[in-house]
């Protein structure tokens, strides 16, 4: 009966000490032997270079690779069209005197500077002064996954594919509206950050866990000075319907029709509520799911609730803690404003096999805090979670 150990972990994307949390955090891993990793914010390409060399023979990884952003909320034309505005606003008050400084020189420099005022030209500024990368991950979401060592029963794929990188759409990031000073960074954000969920799937492992779905998953940050964030219960609903979406087509092409899906043999510990729209957790015959993520949601909000609802079971509900704590982590100085809460979080569901007499039960063994400076070093603003799954036959 394997163990599947999940940690997430919110990596912070700031270029603060980044080198030597890359390394505590790749360090961290090999201590703690997570079976599967669900990362948010691994933004530049150093800090991969730094798991990768380190965790390349345990671990496969896999990223969402966003590196083009585009395309563009229209928020993101604001420098060009205030520019344009200008230099228009300057013609027009010139009259014929404007044919003086209408030189060849001068509408070089007007169009350059209206380039990189341009949405492409601020991100390329963004990338070599502040990123210092060509090749960002605007999305920063990474998993690791476990190799498969065939001489021991310990949980490992032999494989591990992405199935789907989705960034949530302009309309639905509903980033919250900031005050004078933070209005650089919400800008910033919302024009060129792209908070969304990516879907692994995992097989080739140990027959009670050869099939396992992982999604990693980043929503976007409450008011300041608050835990809510109305659209945010929208991006998980989003979440869900795309889980249901891809976890359909895929059974339909191993099963070659949806009417050929096997029933379940699915025996949770927690029995769900009911949810009024179909949950990827509760499909019939469907695999084994793990989400981990940094919802940037508290423990009692509808986001969690709704998670809760479609049938995942939320692996920290038992025994809550914090996950952003400013009493212990000196890296929250940075956003006092943001609450105390419970903001990341490992979900997982049933699982089947594809041998209908094979029924098989999973138990949630524990969950701890990771990385809090105790288990491992603090590496992030943010703490991690690491769930302990007991995967079994029930028959």
């Amino acid at each position: 009966m394997p163990l599947v150990k999940v940690l997430t972990l919110n990596t912070w994307g700031d270029r603060l000490e980044m080198h030597s949390r890359a390394a505590d955090i790749a360090e961290g891993i090999l201590q703690l032997e997570p079976s599967i990793v669900c990362m948010q914010e691994v933004l530049s390409p150093a800090v991969k270079d730094t798991l990768r060399a380190t965790l390349s023979g345990q671990y496969i990884m896999v990223s969402s690779e966003l590196h083009h952003p585009s395309p563009y909320p229209l928020l993101a034309y604001l420098p060009s069209g205030v520019f344009a505005v200008f230099a228009a606003a300057c013609a027009a008050v010139s009259g014929a005197g404007a044919r003086e400084w209408l030189t060849w020189p001068a509408c070089v420099c007007a169009v350059l500077l209206g380039t990189a005022l341009s949405p492409h030209g601020v991100f390329l500024l963004i990338r070599v002064l502040v990123l210092r990368t060509m090749s960002p991950d605007m999305m920063g979401l990474t998993v690791l996954v476990k190799r498969r060592c065939r001489d021991t029963a310990e949980a490992g794929w032999l494989s591990a594919d992405k199935i789907t990188a989705h960034p949530f759409a302009h309309d639905l990031r509903a980033y919250p509206q900031p005050g004078l000073r933070q209005w650089p960074v919400y800008w910033v954000s919302h024009c060129f950050i792209r908070p969304g969920f990516m879907l692994v799937r995992c097989t080739g492992g140990l027959r009670e866990c050869e099939d396992i779905w992982v999604a990693t998953a980043h929503l976007v940050i409450s008011a300041r000075g608050t835990s809510e964030n109305p659209r945010r219960i929208e991006q998980v609903t989003k979440l869900n319907d795309a889980l249901v979406s891809l976890v359909e087509v895929h059974q339909a092409t191993a099963y070659g029709s949806t009417d050929k899906l096997l029933p379940s043999d699915v025996n949770l510990q927690v029995e769900p509520e009911t949810s009024a729209s179909p949950s990827a957790a509760s499909l019939p015959s469907s695999p084994m799911l793990v989400v981990g993520g940094d919802f940037n949601a508290p423990d009692n909000s509808p986001e969690i609730d709704y998670m809760c609802k479609a049938g995942f079971l939320d692996c920290a509900s038992s025994a809550p803690f914090l996950t952003w704590d400013q009493a212990l982590n000196p890296y929250t100085q940075f956003d006092l404003a943001e609450p105390n809460a419970r903001m990341d979080y490992v979900f997982m569901s049933g699982q089947r096999t594809d041998d209908p007499r094979q029924a098989v039960d999973t138990t949630l063994v524990s969950t701890a805090r990771a990385f809090d400076g105790d288990t491992a070093p603090i590496v992030s603003d943010h703490f991690g979670v690491l769930a302990t799954i007991r995967v079994e036959s029930a028959v």
